[in-house]
């Protein structure tokens, strides 16, 4: 059953489909509709004037509201409140002068708030005019940000402007990208004669030795991790020489982690790409025995 009244001064159309239930709705609405087994509006668009407004853009429904009030509202149960099609343009703008354009509330633990599909980005994001996060205007904690230098920021902290925190990427077809320092620097490797107390221990390395450290999964470093930030100390080598961290399974580098003399004890920070399985190469370029702890600092996911 479908009726279709007079609209009234405060309605511009009353649609109601299947009501009997009695219930009444405590608003004012442009348009106001209601379906138990239907659709509530199905607005189909062919001309670019709608309710005498000329508009830019072909709209399959839209809704406009003045005063801190609601432009279109959809609820559903069990399907969708609201949903917005279109073959090639937008289907659903919300526009908002002083409240939200487009508000979706998931209810009962498994409804969705929002579900963007097709070809294209599920979600486009307008840029700002200026890089940076924001500077003003309220804010509140997940409200997501990109800024005229294409960076995302995710706002952590409701406020004016709010606290936030940029999010990091690399591109397309890179390897790399966050780095999260551990709280508290982790020793990895004691390789020294006597070494029982770390989380791999063993002899000092052997004049020319190259020793294949498994760093993913040791001390919070996760197996997905993409690259070591360490500090290296070597702890009285038995000659000259250098070390060079590098990739398990990657050619030697011609370069130095670090250079030492006979007898020195000696720190240096290195940075360096994990290989396959998280494992780092550690290479003594020295004719002999080198004892080396080796600190974890931080990893690179």
């Amino acid at each position: 059953m479908l009726v279709n009244t007079v609209a009234t001064a405060t309605e511009g159309a009353w649609n109601v489909a299947d009501v009997g239930n009695g219930s009444t709705l405590g608003y004012t609405y442009g348009t106001r509709s209601f379906s138990q087994n239907g659709l509530g509006v199905l607005g189909i668009q062919n001309s670019q004037v709608s309710s005498g407004i000329l508009l830019t853009k072909q709209a399959g429904v839209y809704g406009y509201s003045q005063a801190n009030a609601v432009g279109v509202v959809g609820h559903c149960a069990t399907n969708a409140g609201m949903w917005g099609y279109s073959a090639s343009s937008i289907g659903v703008i919300g526009n908002s002068a002083s409240f939200v354009g487009v508000q979706g509330v998931g209810l009962g633990g498994t409804g969705v708030g929002g579900w963007f599909v097709g070809a294209r980005a599920a979600l486009t994001l307008g840029t700002a005019a200026a890089p940076g996060a924001p500077t003003s205007g309220a804010h509140l904690i997940g409200d997501i940000y990109l800024d005229s230098a294409a960076v995302v920021w995710v706002c952590i902290g409701t406020g004016t402007p709010g606290s936030w925190v940029r999010l990091t990427g690399v591109a397309n077809g890179g390897t790399g990208g966050a780095t999260t320092y551990l709280p508290t620097p982790v020793r990895l490797l004691d390789a020294r004669s006597g070494a029982s107390s770390e989380l791999v221990n063993r002899p000092a390395l052997a004049g020319n030795e190259v020793y294949t450290l498994s760093v993913a999964g040791l001390g919070g470093i996760p197996g997905g991790a993409q690259g070591l930030i360490c500090d290296v100390t070597v702890l009285g080598p038995g000659g000259n020489g250098n070390l060079s961290l590098f990739p398990a399974g990657h050619t030697a580098p011609v370069t130095a982690s670090m250079t030492f003399l006979a007898g020195a004890f000696l720190a240096n920070g290195v940075n360096t790409a994990l290989g396959a399985g998280g494992q780092v190469a550690i290479q003594n370029q020295s004719g002999a025995s080198t004892p080396l702890v080796l600190d974890a600092v931080a990893y690179v996911s």
